[in-house]
């Protein structure tokens, strides 16, 4: 169906030949029975002599559920499936002397051919009667399972489609406990989300192959990038002039640049991995201005961006689709005789203007929203995609979904979220640099090398995630019981703009004593038995300057995990502060860890001229069935004692420096 927004349940559909369910735009299907072929109709008499007719029952060609590309949310969910196997549709070689299956003949269909697809589909409670199906090899190793239609010139399908399998039911992969990732082989490392063994796996028999991977606490997202300020809805401007003579919908088959997880080598060639060719570590896009993707990158990770006509001059993001609050970083390489003084990057709500500070370090970059890092010594600039909102006093915020327009499509406690509008939010990054005449300036005539940034794990550690850290034994699955170090512990703990001091005391000294953060602040737990005790395992403080100075605050950060390292939600965590100069001045902050044992706490804003300093402690932290054991806690900031025990019960925050 071609409507903006439908929901149906309690569908049936028997005998069916080309697309039983071919739906548009945003759709629930729920209560699904799609029988393929049923013993009262296995032919039918004089079915016409039209093609479609004709091929009723022919049986090579088949779809069961058709998806589309571009602009789609659909949610699926409790589908039964049955007579869908090769013997019930006459095939070869289930059936002797049946007819060949045709390559793109599959009960699920992905045009791969399609525009760029954003994050569009998730589903749960798929059941299939395996006795009508040829057993579960259907689903598992069968090449009548998921399958592409269309030629296969085109990037964006090919290597950046997905679907969410919500609880394994969809592709049986229902003991891992985990939300299940699909994402195109083709796309190669891209959609390779983990490395330890387990984590992944490949159905390679499927018509079109995907890598299926446990989803972890990570979340897909997509935006558009535009090179230069003109172009259309759905492709930059520059496309146009580099290639004059190829149309919009060649150019979707022409290819802009690519795409590399951090961490990877990459392929900086411009070749590399032209559909049909799979790719590599480097994953190739066209001038369809979508990337689609996973990420966490609250600790490592991100996106390197790259473009084959070399660094874009003005480069804009937009109508981005991702979960507020959640961490996307990018990065991509600038000329080299570049500066930071060259760099200037700002987002736009309906021409409100937000200016991003430069920091000194891709720490600060992952827990803020408004700032980029320039890397002097790779030309590296980083910076980080939110969905926010520039507001009329030109503050920049995530954006109220509610205000502005932009609902979560959420059924059966599945979510898939929309994006933002053209001119709701805008990332501008420009550069100041000489400018290649052949696109008209669109990009810098100096190229800069191809160098994907590394991930900075902790000495003795490896990436072993796209976006985590851990022991090599992990990748083998060799490491002995009880000695996992964590994965997401970040190159820097957090620097801040003002020192941070331990204090072994309750309240400040008159002259505190200070202790500089140190360079890697790394977690190191050693669990040694199944004692229900719960501590913290990593703990950041950022601290920065607003409202020009006016005002400042600092932001906490903590991972609670129990002794065998498992990740604990539902602790609450109150964080207590009091002004170094006037007792008086003080307060609690309370939150709850997330499904990650993540807890994200705020001071409150102090005034620059009124508050020199605030000591922090924790208040409390308690959760059912733990027992807070601080004395199990991470070291910080360099003093040999755990943070917040008995010898370390607080730190001393200073107001930044202007």
């Amino acid at each position: 169906g071609w409507g903006r927004r439908s929901e149906i349940s309690g569908f049936e559909v028997h005998d069916f030949q080309r697309r039983s369910i071919f739906v548009l735009f945003t759709v629930w299907l729920n209560e699904i029975v799609m029988n393929c072929r049923t013993s009262n109709a296995p032919r039918v008499p004089d079915v016409g002599t039209g093609s479609v007719e004709k091929a009723l029952n022919a049986g090579t060609k088949w779809s069961g559920f058709f998806t589309y590309d571009h602009l789609m949310k659909h949610i699926l969910t409790n589908w039964k499936i049955s007579n869908c196997g090769g013997e019930a549709r006459g095939l070869y070689p289930w059936a002797e002397n049946g007819n060949d299956i045709e390559d793109s003949t599959g009960l699920i269909t992905v045009p791969v051919n399609g525009f760029a697809p954003e994050v569009q589909l998730i589903s749960s409670g798929w059941e299939y009667d395996w006795d009508t199906l040829g057993g579960t090899n259907f689903v598992y190793n069968s090449s009548l399972f998921f399958s592409g239609s269309g030629s296969d010139e085109f990037h964006s399908m090919q290597h950046m489609s997905n679907w969410v399998d919500a609880d394994g039911s969809l592709t049986g992969r229902t003991d891992t406990g985990d939300n299940i990732v699909l994402g195109p082989a083709a796309g190669g490392e891209w959609w390779h989300l983990d490395s330890r063994p387990n984590m992944c796996e490949t159905r390679s028999d499927w018509k079109f192959p995907q890598i299926l991977c446990n989803r972890g606490n990570r979340q897909l997202a997509s935006y558009m990038t535009f090179v230069d300020n003109a172009g259309s809805s759905s492709m930059s401007g520059a496309a146009q002039l580099l290639h004059p003579n190829e149309s919009s919908n060649n150019l979707r088959k022409v290819r802009q640049g690519s795409m590399t997880h951090f961490g990877l080598e990459g392929d900086g060639s411009i070749d590399a991995c032209e559909p049909p060719t799979p790719c590599q570590e480097t994953t190739s896009r066209s001038w369809d201005a979508d990337i689609t993707g996973p990420y966490d990158h609250s600790f490592h990770g991100g996106w390197y961006l790259q473009w084959d006509a070399g660094t874009p001059a003005h480069m804009r993001i937009e109508r981005i689709q991702m979960i507020e609050g959640t961490t996307l970083i990018n990065a991509m390489s600038l000329p080299p005789s570049l500066t930071a003084a060259d760099v200037s990057v700002w987002a736009e709500s309906y021409t409100r203007r937000h200016g991003f500070l430069l920091v000194e370090n891709l720490w600060e970059v992952r827990n803020t929203i408004d700032t980029y890092y320039f890397h002097d010594t790779t030309s590296t600039l980083y910076w980080r995609v939110v969905t926010g909102y520039v507001d009329s006093d030109s503050t920049l915020s995530w954006i109220d979904r509610n205000a502005n327009g932009i609902q979560t499509f959420s059924r059966e406690g599945l979510d898939i979220v929309d994006t933002t509008g053209q001119n709701q939010y805008l990332l501008h990054i420009d550069l100041d640099c000489e400018t290649d005449a052949v696109a008209k300036g669109a990009f810098c005539e100096e190229k800069p090398s191809f160098n994907v940034p590394g991930m900075d794990c902790p000495q003795d550690m490896v990436r072993v995630a796209i976006d985590l850290c851990g022991l090599e034994c992990e990748l083998d699955d060799s490491c002995q019981e009880n000695t996992s170090h964590p994965t997401e512990t970040p190159l820097t703990a957090g620097p801040t703009d003002s020192p941070i001091t331990n204090t072994p005391t309750e309240a400040p000294t008159d002259a505190p004593q200070t202790n500089a953060p140190s360079d890697a602040q790394t977690d190191q737990p050693s669990p040694t038995s199944n004692d229900p005790d719960v501590r913290i395992s990593l703990l950041k403080i950022s601290n920065r300057l607003l409202n020009g100075g006016q005002k400042w605050r600092t932001a906490i950060s903590m991972t609670l995990r129990d002794t065998l390292w498992n990740k604990i939600s539902g602790v609450s965590v109150s964080v207590s502060w009091m002004d170094i100069n006037d007792s008086s001045n003080n307060g609690v902050v309370t939150k709850t860890t997330r499904a990650n044992g993540k807890v994200g706490l705020n001071l409150p804003k102090f005034n620059t001229n009124e508050v020199d300093g605030v000591v922090v402690s924790i208040d409390s932290i308690s959760v059912d069935g733990y027992v807070y054991n601080e004395e199990l806690n991470i070291e910080y900031g360099g003093v040999e004692c755990p943070i917040f025990s008995n010898g370390c019960q607080s730190v001393i925050i200073n107001k930044p420096e202007a």
